[in-house]
């Protein structure tokens, strides 16, 4: 029988676990072979080792599990305690968020300025709006205090009263941007740099004044009358009544104000609050024509003479009143001159003395009788002086003072029918009239004639045809005490030759240029009609009179033979 038991002292041999052989498990009742001493020696050490590695396992599981235990733990230690901080964090923000929206929309909304807000000094921080208005007032009535500007020239005051021009204070438009300040702000930390800022910097506003200075012009326009003095061109002033001479008076420095300088000076000085004296300015402008020049400019282009010496005194009173009404007129460039207008009405009122006139073919006692002579003449000087006539026309029969063909007419009565004439110069035209014992003379003074072709113009006529009367004088009666032409009343049993009969005839006239005496063209001027009468007879029914012969007018015109032109 082997004997298993171990020796003493022997060395106890590990078991090699890798030597073990392990046997199938055998089904029951099968006997097992027996293993040896050294297998299970084997065995049994394999086994404390896989023991030992269970036993470590072990222990490292239970080192990791306590590991992740302690991890879990600490992990939700921490996850729990920073949820709570996060948590806390957002109670936090909102609450700052909630405070800082409430003072966002206080701010906002409030009613009162800002702190740190100014206008022209005064701080209207935390006042509202009425609060801020009522603060402002005295600034508003020291900014609109001007009431009167002085104004200087010529070391003298002219007071400029501006306590009528309208003035606005910009004050509400500068307290609503003044109040919208940060309240326009998107969030609430750009409000609140805007709002500290305010606060420690300050933020002024000025107030401004407008002034209507518009209702200022008509005054300023007062002023200046007060001190213009335009300039004056030297002028023909009229004649001198003893030498017939041109009387000139002599040119005029200009000095005037020149109101949109002085406006802006105003508008500155007003705006500006300041109170000097303002020195109103002058625009300095010399005249054109002096009297020197002008003294030799002027030269007599043309004259005409007629006689009245037959005339009744009446009459030439008329002529001699009319004359002097004429004289001395002044006519600018391009002006037309109006005999009628100058004359005036013709009446006794008017100083006018009764005296015989034409009035269709008949001689009639008219106020101011004698005025056509007047405008005959002064149509002869016209044309002569080669102006330009604007209306001329001849009287119904021919005139004695003057050639057939050269008078011109004028209505006494009415003052329908007009003699008119225009400077057709470069300037001014002066009419001399006069008269000399029984003579009256026209002279047109003015510039020379403006060419070289001629220096003097001559006038004629030429008869063209004429016509006899339209048949035997026509009898009328009248009652007695009808006027005749000379002032007296017809009587009974008087026959009256009230209108002649007078043959018809047509002139042409001619406007004859010479140039030192030689006759160099001739132009057709007018043609004069003057009309046939028949003839009229007042008969005043009483005692049988022989009626009186009437004959017809011996008078017979003078033919006019035309002038030769000599050719070029």
């Amino acid at each position: 029988m082997e004997d298993n038991r171990q020796q003493p002292n022997q060395p106890q041999e590990e078991p090699n676990y890798s030597e073990v052989i392990l046997e199938p498990i055998q089904d029951i009742g099968i006997p097992k072979k027996r293993k040896s001493s050294s297998s299970l020696a084997r065995k049994r050490k394999k086994k404390k080792q896989q023991q030992r590695v269970i036993i470590i396992l072990g222990v490292v599981f239970v080192l990791l599990l306590s590991f992740f235990i302690f991890m879990f733990v600490s992990n939700q230690r921490q996850a729990a305690a920073e949820e709570a901080a996060r948590i806390a964090a957002e109670e936090a923000a909102r609450i700052q968020m909630e405070k800082e929206q409430q003072e966002f929309q206080s701010i906002v909304h409030s009613d009162k300025f800002l702190e740190g807000v100014s206008i022209n000094g005064v701080s209207i921080g935390g006042m509202t709006m009425e609060e801020a208005k009522l603060a402002l007032v005295p600034v508003e009535q020291s900014l609109t205090a001007q009431r009167q500007l002085q104004l200087v020239y010529d070391n003298k005051l002219f007071p400029l009263d501006l306590s009528t021009m309208p003035s606005t204070v910009n004050t509400d438009e500068v307290l609503q941007e003044a109040f919208a300040l940060a309240k326009s702000a998107l969030d609430y930390t750009s409000l609140m740099t805007e709002v500290n800022d305010i606060r420690t910097n300050g933020r002024p506003f000025t107030l401004t004044v407008s002034y209507d200075l518009s209702s200022l012009n008509t005054a300023v326009a007062q002023i200046a009358s007060q001190i213009d003095i335009p300039a004056q061109d030297a002028q023909v002033t009229g004649i001198d009544e003893t030498t017939h001479a041109l009387t000139i008076k002599s040119e005029v420095v200009g000095y005037v104000v020149d109101q949109t300088a002085l406006m802006g000076m105003i508008t500155d000085a007003v705006t500006k609050n300041i109170q000097t004296p303002i020195n109103i300015p002058i625009v300095v402008t010399q005249p054109t024509l002096t009297a020197a020049t002008l003294q030799g400019q002027f030269v007599m282009r043309a004259s005409a003479t007629t006689d009245f010496s037959t005339s009744t005194s009446e009459r030439k009173y008329n002529v001699r009143k009319g004359a002097g009404l004429i004289n001395g007129t002044v006519l600018k460039p391009g002006g037309v001159f109006s005999t009628n207008d100058t004359l005036g009405v013709r009446s006794t009122g008017n100083g006018w003395k009764m005296a015989n006139a034409y009035e269709s073919g008949a001689v009639v006692p008219q106020a101011g009788g004698g005025v056509c002579q007047l405008s005959t003449t002064l149509y002869n000087a016209v044309v002569k002086g080669d102006l330009e006539i604007v209306y001329r026309r001849n009287h119904s029969m021919p005139v004695a003072y003057v050639k057939e063909g050269l008078d011109a007419t004028i209505n006494s009565v009415g003052n329908i029918i007009d003699f008119q004439f225009k400077n057709n110069t470069t300037s001014d035209i002066v009419v001399i009239g006069y008269t000399s014992g029984n003579k009256l003379t026209f002279e047109i003074w003015g510039i020379p004639f403006a060419t070289t072709e001629y220096d003097e113009i001559k006038l004629t006529s030429a008869l063209v045809s004429s016509n006899s009367a339209p048949g035997e004088p026509v009898e009328i009666i009248v009652p007695a005490g009808t006027e005749k032409a000379n002032g007296k009343l017809m009587v009974a049993g008087e026959t009256y030759v009230a209108v002649t009969p007078r043959k018809g005839y047509v002139y042409q006239s001619y406007k004859n240029y010479y140039l030192a005496g030689t006759l160099v063209k001739k132009e057709k001027l007018a043609v004069s009609t003057y009309k046939a009468f028949q003839g009229e007879i007042w008969i005043c029914p009483g005692e049988e009179t022989p009626m009186p012969e009437v004959t017809p007018e011996a008078w017979v015109p003078t033919e006019v033979t035309p002038e030769v032109i000599p050719q070029p």
